[in-house]
């Protein structure tokens, strides 16, 4: 437990201190300097949620949760005492008691759509899970309606809105915090989300090159990862054992089976994984199984017409399951069923197991011919093939979607700061992109200038 006081002294200047360190990213100095301050003045509670929210960011979880228990004994219904200690307990794997404390935080701050969206997400059952993420967008639909709402509540909002799929109104939130703040890249990026979900393929596309045009990459992350390999196979292993105990077949596709069949391991250049589902199983079914699981984040709301669902494994790695569909000559898969979004098509396959760390796995029967026809030359490793822009397997493409997808990958070619590798990308896109030369001139400069 936290120390008790020493005598009552002024704690303004250790306030500021603590601050200081806190907003510089030295959590565990400011979670020390906040507990001298609670030892001053033990009925400081601003010192007290700052030391529990510095712990915190400093994985100290059994202090924070010490913290912030003892500013729920101060104050009982303090409600960010109680989400600050749902934090904790989401954080530690103890799903019930984050649940009971989202609840209580939510229910003493029922004009918050924070606590309400975090009680969404570790809610297992689906009736009282869709009733707080309504809460939520119930929330941020009322900041829309608010004249002066701040860019900053807005993109609250926005995630919000995106999360139940309100793409109308993320585009409404999205074009006022960038009235507001023309240099958001979130509010950008947002609204891509929004017109591609409004199937506004050219405001897609035109957003996605302002995003290149605009703003600046923050290069937090290489494509290329070192670490990519070990975390995706933890990840797949993780995935089998998860679906497998329930029963759902799945298979290896796309980069995944091409790594295992080539590399005998995930792609190290990758940055995500790709599995497949086809038949009766819905997407329920897959969703609840890995939901049940505290180590997978799964989609809050979703359709059983979706082909395609973003999941996560320990909040980094991401899991794209796409639905495959047979037809009497193909079996194909995609992002969306509408008409332009990209589709894959392949030749009809059946299945077949291969072993892959240790463990049995599903992949297409003949998988050499089915990485043809995905990547053409498949042997030889291209870490700047697309297969969104060049996989001969791809069809059914509107072309400012794929002016939009083009788009993209450039955005994330930038983080590479490797210009042959943003070349090799703009050799891809299509002639109409690579025409653009004031769009190329930005890239070099973001790549090599930065």
């Amino acid at each position: 437990m936290l120390d008790t006081a020493e005598p009552h002294a002024s704690i303004d200047p250790l306030m500021k201190r603590g601050m200081n360190f806190h907003e510089s990213g030295q959590n565990l100095a400011a979670a020390k300097i906040f507990e001298i301050a609670y030892r001053r003045d033990p009925f400081a509670i601003a010192a007290i949620l700052n030391m529990g929210s510095s712990y915190y960011k400093a994985k100290y979880y059994p202090e924070a949760e010490d913290a912030y228990k003892e500013a729920l004994r101060l104050q009982p219904e303090n409600a960010t005492a109680h989400y600050g200690l749902a934090m904790v307990y989401e954080e530690i794997g103890d799903r019930q008691a984050a649940r009971t404390q989202f609840q209580n935080a939510a229910e003493l701050n029922p004009d918050s759509g924070k606590p309400w969206m975090s009680l969404a997400q570790v809610t297992l059952e689906e009736a009282p899970r869709l009733q707080a993420l309504y809460r939520a967008v119930d929330w941020a639909k009322r900041q829309l309606e608010v004249h002066n709402s701040p860019a900053s509540v807005l993109m609250e909002a926005c995630a919000y809105l995106q999360e139940a799929r309100l793409f109308a109104e993320v585009r409404t939130a999205s074009e006022r915090a960038l009235k507001q703040d023309s240099t958001s890249h979130e509010a950008k990026s947002r609204m891509v989300s929004a017109c591609l979900g409004l199937h506004d393929y050219t405001a897609a596309a035109d957003a996605q090159r302002r995003v290149i045009m605009e703003c600046k990459p923050k290069y937090k992350r290489l494509m290329h990862d070192d670490t990519f390999a070990k975390s995706a196979a933890m990840a797949l292993i993780e995935v089998q054992k998860t679906l497998g105990d329930t029963g759902i077949p799945f298979f290896l596709v796309a980069g995944t089976l091409l790594g295992c069949i080539r590399d005998k391991g995930p792609l190290p250049h990758d940055k995500d994984l790709d599995i497949g589902i086809i038949g009766e199983v819905s997407n329920s079914d897959v969703v609840e199984a890995l939901r049940a699981n505290s180590d997978f984040t799964c989609p809050l709301f979703y359709s059983e017409d979706d082909i395609n669902l973003s999941v996560s494994h320990n909040g980094t790695m991401g899991i794209d399951i796409f639905r495959h569909e047979r037809t009497d000559n193909s079996i194909w898969f995609g992002f969306d069923r509408h008409p332009g979004c990209i589709k894959w098509r392949f030749t009809p396959f059946g299945f077949e197991q291969r072993t892959f760390f240790n463990a049995p796995f599903i992949i297409p029967d003949e998988p050499e011919r089915y990485l043809r026809e995905t990547y053409g030359s498949w042997e030889k490793t291209d870490t700047g093939f697309s297969s969104v822009l060049s996989s001969p397997a791809r069809y059914d493409v509107d072309n400012e979607y794929l002016r939009c997808m083009a788009y993209y990958r450039l955005w994330l070619a930038i983080h590479r700061r490797d210009k042959d590798h943003l070349d090799k990308i703009f050799s891809q896109t299509p002639e109409y992109v690579r025409q653009d030369s004031l769009l190329y001139e930005r890239l070099v400069f973001l790549t090599l200038c930065a």
